[in-house]
């Protein structure tokens, strides 16, 4: 199997840009970070400290409350694969609607 194979695979899901403020734990030490893009398997955030890949984290938006690890980290700069994916739900009470619109999946395609 490929790696561009693997990171297609691993970024099916649909993704939106954003910049909105939340909360990162990583043992049991909580630290703001802002979220750049989210998704319903993950997000991409920058923290005011740089993280060490695998790292169990907790991310909090609101409502939103989504465990999983560190993916990839590079400067301040990280990306958060979440343990299960988001339910629908769960995004509709944390992002504002024009944001939940580009996630949509687009029915007439696929």
């Amino acid at each position: 199997m490929s790696l561009h194979f693997s990171i297609e695979t691993a970024r099916r899901s649909r993704r939106a840009q954003v910049y909105m403020s939340g909360e990162l734990v990583v043992e049991g030490v909580s630290t703001k970070v802002t979220i750049r893009d989210i998704s319903a398997n993950g997000a991409l955030i920058v923290t005011e400290k740089p993280l060490t890949e695998c790292s169990k984290v907790e991310l909090k938006r609101g409502e939103l409350r989504a465990y999983g690890h560190v993916a990839w980290a590079h400067g301040r700069q990280a990306g958060i694969k979440f343990d299960e994916p988001l339910a629908p739900g769960v995004l509709q009470k944390t992002m504002p609607k024009a944001i939940l619109r580009s996630l949509d999946i687009d029915r007439s395609g696929s």
